[in-house]
């Protein structure tokens, strides 16, 4: 076991005292990229390293892990990592209130 399975930020855990709040799954061919990416671009907080991993992001909590089959609570599930060719299965829209900003702080940390 890595160094990053074994961390968790439990103050930041999406784990509402009241009513509910939701949470994007998205699934992804490389967690350690995209973790990398939403932490380090966008600045999120990473809140669980990986299995899955956990990235509080603003108001909202990203969690991501690679595809896989069926589990003991989702027997007929299989979660799948990609579609061959351009599909979309969703989409997260992040808006901002200044374009011009973001693009000029995010293309300064990588992002294309």
């Amino acid at each position: 076991m890595n160094e990053h399975a074994t961390f968790i930020d439990f103050e930041n855990l999406p784990a509402p005292s009241e009513g509910f709040l939701v949470t994007q799954f998205i699934t992804v061919r490389s967690v350690a990229r995209s973790r990398a990416f939403y932490s380090e671009v966008l600045g999120g907080q990473v809140v669980l390293e990986e299995n899955p991993c956990m990235i509080k992001l603003s108001n909202a909590w990203l969690i991501m892990n690679p595809g896989g089959g069926p589990t003991p609570d989702k027997p007929d599930i299989s979660v799948v990592d990609y579609e061959p060719g351009n599909t979309v299965s969703s989409f997260m829209n992040l808006r901002v209130a200044d374009i011009q900003a973001c693009y000029e702080q995010w293309s300064s940390k990588g992002a294309e």
